[in-house]
Protein backbone atom coordinates (compact mmCIF):
# COMPACT_ATOMS: atom_id res chain seq x y z
CA UNK A 1 0.00 0.00 0.00
CA UNK A 2 2.84 2.37 0.79
CA UNK A 3 4.48 1.84 -2.58
CA UNK A 4 1.28 2.24 -4.52
CA UNK A 5 0.45 5.36 -2.49
CA UNK A 6 3.82 6.87 -3.39
CA UNK A 7 3.29 6.06 -7.02
CA UNK A 8 -0.20 7.59 -6.90
CA UNK A 9 1.21 10.73 -5.26
CA UNK A 10 4.00 10.98 -7.85
CA UNK A 11 1.53 10.60 -10.69
CA UNK A 12 -0.75 13.23 -9.13
CA UNK A 13 2.18 15.62 -8.70
CA UNK A 14 3.22 15.08 -12.30
CA UNK A 15 -0.32 15.78 -13.46
CA UNK A 16 -0.42 18.98 -11.41
CA UNK A 17 2.92 20.08 -12.86
CA UNK A 18 1.77 19.31 -16.39
CA UNK A 19 -1.47 21.19 -15.80
CA UNK A 20 0.42 24.16 -14.39
CA UNK A 21 2.85 24.11 -17.29
CA UNK A 22 -0.02 23.88 -19.76
CA UNK A 23 -1.81 26.76 -18.03
CA UNK A 24 1.40 28.79 -18.09
CA UNK A 25 1.91 28.03 -21.78
CA UNK A 26 -1.71 28.96 -22.51
CA UNK A 27 -1.31 32.21 -20.56
CA UNK A 28 1.93 33.01 -22.40
CA UNK A 29 0.29 32.23 -25.73
CA UNK A 30 -2.67 34.48 -24.93
CA UNK A 31 -0.32 37.24 -23.82
CA UNK A 32 1.71 36.92 -27.01
CA UNK A 33 -1.47 37.17 -29.07
CA UNK A 34 -2.63 40.23 -27.16
CA UNK A 35 0.81 41.84 -27.31
CA UNK A 36 1.06 41.13 -31.04
CA UNK A 37 -2.38 42.61 -31.71
CA UNK A 38 -1.65 45.70 -29.60
CA UNK A 39 1.90 46.12 -30.87
CA UNK A 40 3.29 45.77 -27.33
CA UNK A 41 6.83 44.65 -26.65
CA UNK A 42 8.24 43.21 -23.41
CA UNK A 43 11.53 44.12 -21.77
CA UNK A 44 13.46 43.10 -18.65
CA UNK A 45 15.94 45.51 -17.09
CA UNK A 46 18.79 44.28 -14.89
CA UNK A 47 19.97 47.20 -12.71
CA UNK A 48 23.08 45.26 -11.60
CA UNK A 49 24.74 45.65 -15.01
CA UNK A 50 22.30 48.16 -16.56
CA UNK A 51 21.36 45.77 -19.37
CA UNK A 52 18.05 45.20 -21.11
CA UNK A 53 16.44 42.07 -22.48
CA UNK A 54 14.15 42.81 -25.42
CA UNK A 55 11.68 40.49 -27.09
CA UNK A 56 11.20 40.51 -30.86
CA UNK A 57 8.51 43.21 -30.77
CA UNK A 58 10.64 45.53 -28.59
CA UNK A 59 13.60 45.11 -30.93
CA UNK A 60 11.32 45.97 -33.83
CA UNK A 61 10.07 49.12 -32.05
CA UNK A 62 13.66 50.26 -31.59
CA UNK A 63 14.39 49.67 -35.24
CA UNK A 64 16.82 46.83 -34.53
CA UNK A 65 17.47 44.01 -36.96
CA UNK A 66 15.52 40.77 -36.29
CA UNK A 67 18.78 38.92 -35.60
CA UNK A 68 20.06 41.59 -33.17
CA UNK A 69 21.06 40.33 -29.70
CA UNK A 70 18.13 40.12 -27.31
CA UNK A 71 20.27 41.49 -24.44
CA UNK A 72 22.28 44.69 -24.75
CA UNK A 73 23.52 47.58 -22.58
CA UNK A 74 20.92 50.28 -21.91
CA UNK A 75 23.48 52.89 -23.00
CA UNK A 76 23.47 51.39 -26.49
CA UNK A 77 19.70 51.82 -26.76
CA UNK A 78 19.95 55.32 -25.28
CA UNK A 79 21.99 56.35 -28.30
CA UNK A 80 18.90 55.74 -30.41
CA UNK A 81 16.89 58.19 -28.33
CA UNK A 82 16.27 61.74 -29.41
CA UNK A 83 19.04 63.87 -27.81
CA UNK A 84 16.47 66.11 -26.12
CA UNK A 85 14.86 63.15 -24.31
CA UNK A 86 17.91 61.29 -23.00
CA UNK A 87 18.28 63.37 -19.83
CA UNK A 88 14.65 62.90 -18.74
CA UNK A 89 14.69 59.14 -19.43
CA UNK A 90 18.00 58.79 -17.54
CA UNK A 91 16.52 60.56 -14.52
CA UNK A 92 13.48 58.25 -14.60
CA UNK A 93 15.74 55.17 -14.77
CA UNK A 94 17.84 56.33 -11.80
CA UNK A 95 14.72 56.53 -9.61
CA UNK A 96 13.74 52.92 -10.30
CA UNK A 97 16.19 51.24 -7.84
CA UNK A 98 14.51 53.20 -5.03
CA UNK A 99 11.31 51.23 -5.72
CA UNK A 100 9.49 53.79 -7.91
CA UNK A 101 7.62 52.49 -10.97
CA UNK A 102 8.78 53.49 -14.42
CA UNK A 103 6.43 55.31 -16.79
CA UNK A 104 8.02 57.52 -19.40
CA UNK A 105 7.62 58.59 -23.01
CA UNK A 106 10.46 59.45 -25.32
CA UNK A 107 11.38 59.74 -28.96
CA UNK A 108 13.68 57.45 -30.88
CA UNK A 109 15.35 58.11 -34.20
CA UNK A 110 15.20 55.09 -36.50
CA UNK A 111 18.00 54.26 -38.94
CA UNK A 112 16.01 55.78 -41.82
CA UNK A 113 15.72 59.08 -39.92
CA UNK A 114 12.05 58.65 -38.95
CA UNK A 115 11.15 59.79 -35.43
CA UNK A 116 8.79 57.64 -33.36
CA UNK A 117 7.35 58.09 -29.87
CA UNK A 118 7.65 55.15 -27.43
CA UNK A 119 6.13 54.62 -24.00
CA UNK A 120 7.85 52.39 -21.43
CA UNK A 121 5.96 51.12 -18.35
CA UNK A 122 7.73 48.91 -15.84
CA UNK A 123 7.66 47.66 -12.24
CA UNK A 124 10.64 46.56 -10.18
CA UNK A 125 10.19 43.05 -8.78
CA UNK A 126 11.36 42.53 -5.17
CA UNK A 127 12.71 46.05 -4.58
CA UNK A 128 13.90 44.94 -1.14
CA UNK A 129 16.04 42.15 -2.59
CA UNK A 130 19.80 42.58 -3.08
CA UNK A 131 20.74 44.62 -6.12
CA UNK A 132 22.09 41.53 -7.88
CA UNK A 133 18.61 39.94 -7.76
CA UNK A 134 16.54 42.93 -8.74
CA UNK A 135 14.82 42.98 -12.11
CA UNK A 136 12.31 45.22 -13.75
CA UNK A 137 9.63 43.75 -15.99
CA UNK A 138 7.92 46.12 -18.34
CA UNK A 139 6.14 46.72 -21.62
CA UNK A 140 7.02 48.97 -24.52
CA UNK A 141 4.60 50.40 -27.08
CA UNK A 142 4.57 52.86 -29.96
CA UNK A 143 2.44 55.90 -29.10
CA UNK A 144 3.30 58.02 -32.13
CA UNK A 145 -0.29 58.09 -33.39
CA UNK A 146 -1.59 59.09 -29.95
CA UNK A 147 0.97 61.88 -29.62
CA UNK A 148 0.20 63.12 -33.13
CA UNK A 149 -3.56 63.06 -32.51
CA UNK A 150 -3.16 64.94 -29.24
CA UNK A 151 -0.90 67.54 -30.85
CA UNK A 152 -3.33 68.02 -33.74
CA UNK A 153 -6.22 68.43 -31.31
CA UNK A 154 -4.31 71.07 -29.35
CA UNK A 155 -3.28 72.83 -32.55
CA UNK A 156 -6.90 72.78 -33.75
CA UNK A 157 -8.13 74.22 -30.45
CA UNK A 158 -5.45 76.91 -30.58
CA UNK A 159 -6.29 77.74 -34.20
CA UNK A 160 -9.99 78.00 -33.37
CA UNK A 161 -9.24 80.30 -30.43
CA UNK A 162 -7.07 82.48 -32.66
CA UNK A 163 -9.77 82.54 -35.36
CA UNK A 164 -12.44 83.53 -32.85
CA UNK A 165 -10.25 86.25 -31.38
CA UNK A 166 -9.40 87.52 -34.87
CA UNK A 167 -13.03 87.58 -35.97
CA UNK A 168 -14.12 89.37 -32.79
CA UNK A 169 -11.33 91.91 -33.19
CA UNK A 170 -12.04 92.58 -36.87
CA UNK A 171 -15.77 92.77 -36.30
CA UNK A 172 -15.38 95.25 -33.44
CA UNK A 173 -12.77 97.25 -35.34
CA UNK A 174 -15.00 97.41 -38.42
CA UNK A 175 -17.93 98.68 -36.40
CA UNK A 176 -15.74 101.22 -34.64
CA UNK A 177 -14.41 102.45 -37.99
CA UNK A 178 -17.83 102.75 -39.57
CA UNK A 179 -19.14 105.43 -37.15
CA UNK A 180 -16.44 108.10 -37.67
CA UNK A 181 -16.17 107.18 -41.36
CA UNK A 182 -19.86 107.85 -41.92
CA UNK A 183 -19.41 111.20 -40.22
CA UNK A 184 -16.51 112.10 -42.53
CA UNK A 185 -18.46 111.07 -45.64
CA UNK A 186 -21.58 112.90 -44.48
CA UNK A 187 -19.73 116.16 -43.84
CA UNK A 188 -17.87 115.90 -47.14
CA UNK A 189 -21.15 115.42 -49.00
CA UNK A 190 -22.65 118.43 -47.21
CA UNK A 191 -19.68 120.56 -48.30
CA UNK A 192 -20.00 119.26 -51.87
CA UNK A 193 -23.65 120.36 -52.25
CA UNK A 194 -23.45 123.55 -50.14
CA UNK A 195 -24.95 126.39 -52.22
CA UNK A 196 -24.60 129.07 -49.53
CA UNK A 197 -20.83 128.83 -49.48
CA UNK A 198 -19.95 127.04 -52.73
CA UNK A 199 -16.57 125.39 -53.04
CA UNK A 200 -13.84 126.62 -55.28
CA UNK A 201 -12.75 124.22 -58.06
CA UNK A 202 -9.65 123.24 -56.08
CA UNK A 203 -11.68 122.64 -52.91
CA UNK A 204 -14.22 120.57 -54.84
CA UNK A 205 -11.42 118.45 -56.25
CA UNK A 206 -10.08 117.84 -52.76
CA UNK A 207 -13.54 116.98 -51.43
CA UNK A 208 -13.97 114.48 -54.26
CA UNK A 209 -10.68 112.86 -53.29
CA UNK A 210 -11.89 112.62 -49.66
CA UNK A 211 -15.15 111.06 -50.79
CA UNK A 212 -13.40 108.62 -53.11
CA UNK A 213 -11.04 107.47 -50.36
CA UNK A 214 -13.86 107.36 -47.82
CA UNK A 215 -16.12 105.22 -49.99
CA UNK A 216 -13.24 102.87 -50.74
CA UNK A 217 -12.53 102.54 -47.03
CA UNK A 218 -16.22 101.95 -46.31
CA UNK A 219 -16.28 99.16 -48.92
CA UNK A 220 -13.23 97.64 -47.22
CA UNK A 221 -14.99 97.73 -43.85
CA UNK A 222 -18.08 96.07 -45.35
CA UNK A 223 -15.97 93.37 -47.02
CA UNK A 224 -14.09 92.64 -43.78
CA UNK A 225 -17.40 92.39 -41.91
CA UNK A 226 -18.74 89.94 -44.52
CA UNK A 227 -15.63 87.77 -44.40
CA UNK A 228 -15.54 87.64 -40.60
CA UNK A 229 -19.27 86.87 -40.50
CA UNK A 230 -18.84 83.98 -42.93
CA UNK A 231 -15.85 82.63 -41.00
CA UNK A 232 -17.77 82.86 -37.74
CA UNK A 233 -20.87 81.27 -39.29
CA UNK A 234 -23.05 84.27 -38.40
CA UNK A 235 -23.73 85.59 -41.90
CA UNK A 236 -27.44 86.03 -42.55
CA UNK A 237 -28.30 83.97 -45.62
CA UNK A 238 -31.88 83.36 -46.82
CA UNK A 239 -31.82 81.50 -50.15
CA UNK A 240 -35.12 81.54 -52.01
CA UNK A 241 -36.31 81.08 -55.60
CA UNK A 242 -35.70 84.28 -57.51
CA UNK A 243 -35.26 85.62 -61.02
CA UNK A 244 -31.58 86.41 -61.51
CA UNK A 245 -32.32 88.85 -64.35
CA UNK A 246 -34.16 91.20 -61.98
CA UNK A 247 -31.13 91.17 -59.67
CA UNK A 248 -28.86 91.79 -62.66
CA UNK A 249 -30.87 94.87 -63.73
CA UNK A 250 -30.59 96.38 -60.24
CA UNK A 251 -26.87 95.60 -60.13
CA UNK A 252 -26.26 97.24 -63.51
CA UNK A 253 -27.97 100.41 -62.26
CA UNK A 254 -25.71 100.47 -59.21
CA UNK A 255 -22.49 100.29 -61.25
CA UNK A 256 -23.66 102.76 -63.90
CA UNK A 257 -21.27 105.52 -62.70
CA UNK A 258 -18.29 103.17 -63.09
CA UNK A 259 -19.52 101.94 -66.48
CA UNK A 260 -19.81 105.54 -67.67
CA UNK A 261 -16.45 106.55 -66.20
CA UNK A 262 -14.66 103.78 -68.14
CA UNK A 263 -16.93 104.11 -71.22
CA UNK A 264 -17.81 100.40 -71.15
CA UNK A 265 -20.34 98.95 -73.60
CA UNK A 266 -22.69 96.30 -72.20
CA UNK A 267 -23.38 93.32 -74.45
CA UNK A 268 -26.32 91.57 -72.75
CA UNK A 269 -26.77 88.06 -74.13
CA UNK A 270 -29.18 86.82 -71.48
CA UNK A 271 -32.44 85.37 -72.85
CA UNK A 272 -35.71 87.13 -72.08
CA UNK A 273 -36.83 84.22 -69.93
CA UNK A 274 -34.40 82.71 -67.43
CA UNK A 275 -34.75 79.91 -64.90
CA UNK A 276 -35.29 80.68 -61.24
CA UNK A 277 -32.22 80.16 -59.07
CA UNK A 278 -31.87 79.47 -55.35
CA UNK A 279 -30.04 82.44 -53.88
CA UNK A 280 -30.20 85.19 -51.31
CA UNK A 281 -31.32 88.36 -53.19
CA UNK A 282 -29.07 90.70 -51.23
CA UNK A 283 -26.02 88.45 -51.46
CA UNK A 284 -26.55 87.67 -55.16
CA UNK A 285 -26.71 91.39 -55.87
CA UNK A 286 -23.46 91.78 -53.91
CA UNK A 287 -21.86 89.11 -56.12
CA UNK A 288 -23.12 90.70 -59.33
CA UNK A 289 -22.05 94.23 -58.31
CA UNK A 290 -18.53 93.04 -57.45
CA UNK A 291 -18.10 91.19 -60.75
CA UNK A 292 -19.66 93.94 -62.85
CA UNK A 293 -17.53 96.57 -61.12
CA UNK A 294 -14.35 94.56 -61.71
CA UNK A 295 -15.31 93.98 -65.35
CA UNK A 296 -15.50 97.76 -65.80
CA UNK A 297 -12.37 98.70 -63.86
CA UNK A 298 -10.13 95.99 -65.35
CA UNK A 299 -11.49 96.39 -68.87
CA UNK A 300 -9.91 98.48 -71.60
CA UNK A 301 -11.35 101.97 -71.81
CA UNK A 302 -14.20 101.86 -74.28
CA UNK A 303 -14.19 98.05 -74.12
CA UNK A 304 -17.06 95.60 -74.06
CA UNK A 305 -18.56 93.77 -71.06
CA UNK A 306 -20.35 90.63 -72.24
CA UNK A 307 -23.07 89.16 -70.02
CA UNK A 308 -23.64 85.46 -70.73
CA UNK A 309 -26.22 82.96 -69.55
CA UNK A 310 -26.34 79.17 -69.87
CA UNK A 311 -28.85 76.65 -68.59
CA UNK A 312 -26.93 73.54 -67.50
CA UNK A 313 -29.36 70.96 -66.15
CA UNK A 314 -29.69 71.45 -62.40
CA UNK A 315 -27.55 74.59 -62.52
CA UNK A 316 -27.41 77.98 -64.18
CA UNK A 317 -24.18 79.60 -65.33
CA UNK A 318 -24.04 83.42 -65.46
CA UNK A 319 -20.85 84.87 -66.94
CA UNK A 320 -19.19 88.29 -66.99
CA UNK A 321 -16.48 88.70 -69.64
CA UNK A 322 -14.26 91.75 -70.15
CA UNK A 323 -11.71 92.76 -72.77
CA UNK A 324 -8.91 93.63 -70.38
CA UNK A 325 -5.34 92.44 -70.15
CA UNK A 326 -6.37 88.96 -69.00
CA UNK A 327 -4.65 86.74 -66.48
CA UNK A 328 -1.86 84.18 -66.57
CA UNK A 329 -2.38 80.84 -64.74
CA UNK A 330 -0.24 81.98 -61.80
CA UNK A 331 -2.48 85.02 -61.31
CA UNK A 332 -5.64 82.92 -61.51
CA UNK A 333 -4.34 80.75 -58.66
CA UNK A 334 -4.03 83.87 -56.47
CA UNK A 335 -7.32 85.51 -57.45
CA UNK A 336 -9.39 84.49 -54.45
CA UNK A 337 -6.77 85.30 -51.81
CA UNK A 338 -7.30 88.38 -49.60
CA UNK A 339 -5.62 91.65 -50.64
CA UNK A 340 -4.22 90.19 -53.88
CA UNK A 341 -4.29 93.04 -56.39
CA UNK A 342 -2.19 91.19 -59.00
CA UNK A 343 -0.12 94.25 -59.80
CA UNK A 344 -3.05 96.47 -60.82
CA UNK A 345 -2.54 98.90 -57.98
CA UNK A 346 -3.68 101.87 -60.09
CA UNK A 347 -7.20 100.41 -60.16
CA UNK A 348 -9.22 101.42 -57.10
CA UNK A 349 -10.26 98.53 -54.87
CA UNK A 350 -9.68 96.69 -51.62
CA UNK A 351 -8.40 93.33 -52.81
CA UNK A 352 -11.28 91.60 -51.00
CA UNK A 353 -14.08 91.75 -53.56
CA UNK A 354 -13.40 88.40 -55.23
CA UNK A 355 -12.81 86.75 -51.85
CA UNK A 356 -16.29 87.86 -50.80
CA UNK A 357 -17.74 86.69 -54.14
CA UNK A 358 -16.32 83.20 -53.70
CA UNK A 359 -17.41 82.89 -50.07
CA UNK A 360 -20.94 84.09 -50.86
CA UNK A 361 -21.28 81.72 -53.82
CA UNK A 362 -20.13 78.83 -51.64
CA UNK A 363 -22.65 79.82 -48.97
CA UNK A 364 -25.48 79.80 -51.55
CA UNK A 365 -24.57 76.31 -52.72
CA UNK A 366 -22.88 77.51 -55.89
CA UNK A 367 -19.38 78.30 -57.07
CA UNK A 368 -17.39 80.83 -59.05
CA UNK A 369 -14.94 79.98 -61.83
CA UNK A 370 -12.65 82.02 -64.06
CA UNK A 371 -11.24 81.54 -67.54
CA UNK A 372 -8.72 83.89 -69.07
CA UNK A 373 -6.26 84.26 -71.91
CA UNK A 374 -3.52 86.88 -71.50
CA UNK A 375 -4.28 89.85 -73.73
CA UNK A 376 -7.86 88.75 -74.42
CA UNK A 377 -9.64 89.52 -71.14
CA UNK A 378 -11.12 87.38 -68.39
CA UNK A 379 -14.48 85.66 -67.92
CA UNK A 380 -15.92 85.05 -64.46
CA UNK A 381 -18.71 82.46 -64.21
CA UNK A 382 -21.17 82.18 -61.34
CA UNK A 383 -22.86 78.78 -61.00
CA UNK A 384 -26.01 78.54 -58.89
CA UNK A 385 -28.53 75.72 -58.39
CA UNK A 386 -31.92 75.99 -60.03
CA UNK A 387 -34.92 76.57 -57.80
Amino acid sequence: MLVSGSVWYAVLSLRVQLAQRRAKEDANERWELVAEAAGIGVFVWHPIDDSLELDARSRLLYGLAPDAPSTMPRAELARRMHPEDRKAVGAAARSVPQGEPLRTRYRIVLPDGAVRHLEAIGTLRDPAAPVAQRRMFGVLRDVTDEVTATRLMHEKDAAERVARARNEFLSRLSHELRTPLNAVLGLAQVLEVDTVEPLTPLQRQRIEMILQGGWQLLHLVDDVLDITSIDAGTLTMRPLPLEARAVLRTSLALIEPERAAFDIRIDDRWPAQTALVMADPKRLQQVFVNLLSNACKYNTRGGRLTLGYRDAGDEVCMSFADQGLGLVPEQIEQLFQPFRRLGATEVPGTGLGLVVVKLLCDQMGGRVEVESTPGEGACFMVWLPKA
